[in-house]
């Protein structure tokens, strides 16, 4: 069903990357690893052709990473990503894309850093606990202290 939703998405906004990569991310999980490979490698040439025209956009710098990280283009996808931040330094998207992507690529400190600086900027805690780009990281003790720091610090303010 997620998989028809996003085939149709892709089609009412061809020139979206954020939707492409999403319709990978569902081929993916699908099993459908080739399509998967097209659908990112089409995100990215999408995400490069806007930031033509702002290159500094922490959306699209993060987008892009995200989808050369899935790509196994390790030092591009992690080079990106640190442009995302600092195009965006208060983002806590920018800081949980990157976070993300440093967890896929295998730099486990760089993503729990990364990851703990987002949910301070206001990244959604209980989001990270089921995001499954964080597999790399989530059976770690420190995800799970952050995780919980994050929350509790939160319902302090709420207080």
């Amino acid at each position: 069903e997620a998989l028809r939703s996003f085939e149709e998405a892709v089609r009412l906004e061809p020139a979206s990357a954020a939707i492409r990569r999403a319709l990978g991310n569902a081929r993916h999980k699908a099993g459908d690893t080739k399509g998967a490979k097209s659908d990112w490698v089409a995100a990215a040439e999408l995400g490069r052709r806007s930031l033509g025209v702002n290159p500094r956009d922490p959306y699209q710098l993060q987008n892009l990473a995200y989808c050369l990280a899935r790509l196994g283009r390790t030092a591009e996808a992690q080079a990106t990503a640190r442009q995302a931040i600092e195009a965006g330094p208060a983002s806590a998207d920018a800081h949980y894309g990157a976070a993300t992507v440093f967890s896929m690529t295998g730099d486990r400190e760089k993503a729990l850093a990364l990851l703990r600086k987002a949910l301070a900027l206001g990244a959604s805690a209980s989001l990270a606990a089921q995001d499954d780009d964080f597999a790399a990281i989530r059976g770690t003790k420190e995800f799970a202290t952050i995780l919980r720091r994050s929350v509790t610090t939160k319902e302090r303010r709420l207080q």
